[in-house]
């Protein structure tokens, strides 16, 4: 019954069918009993060991699919936290260097202000002292009218 299954196997054939891998194991284990104490190897151990050696290459082929995958998950990950740490560090220090340069404004026109307040100051200083020469002037000729 099996014996194409058997056949195939031997030739290296995949076969991919539903329940595969469970026929697989149940040929192994119903005629392994069988095959205990029966002499010499005959051809069917040959195969059934062909057929578990098959099952073990296919498992660590599986095995190393899945840590291949998990690597490569692993690795897009890390590319994925340092973008986000360039971005981030680039975030920073475009926000220091806008806060920067908006300090330095604010200086600026605080600078200018300070000035422009002590001009005017000056300025008052200076009609304050015209108003007092102007009024020492005309006192004393005031006086000489008055007597």
């Amino acid at each position: 019954r099996y014996k194409k299954l058997i056949t195939l196997w031997q030739s290296g054939t995949q076969l991919h069918w539903p329940g595969f891998q469970l026929v697989e194991s149940l040929i192994c284990l119903c005629l392994t009993p069988f095959l205990e104490g029966c002499g010499p190897p005959g051809p069917l151990i040959k195969i059934l060991s062909g057929i578990h050696l098959l099952q073990s290459e296919r498992r660590k082929s599986h095995e190393a699919e899945v840590l291949k995958q998990l690597a490569e998950k692993r690795e897009h990950e890390k590319e994925v936290l340092q973008k986000a740490i360039e971005e981030n560090n680039n975030f920073s220090k475009m926000a220091e260097e806008k806060l920067t340069h908006k300090m330095e404004a604010n200086k600026e026109n605080r600078e200018a202000q300070m000035a422009a307040k002590l001009e005017r100051l000056r300025e008052k200083d200076k009609h304050i002292e015209e108003v007092r020469k102007n009024k020492e002037s005309k006192d004393p000729a005031d006086e000489t009218e008055a007597d």
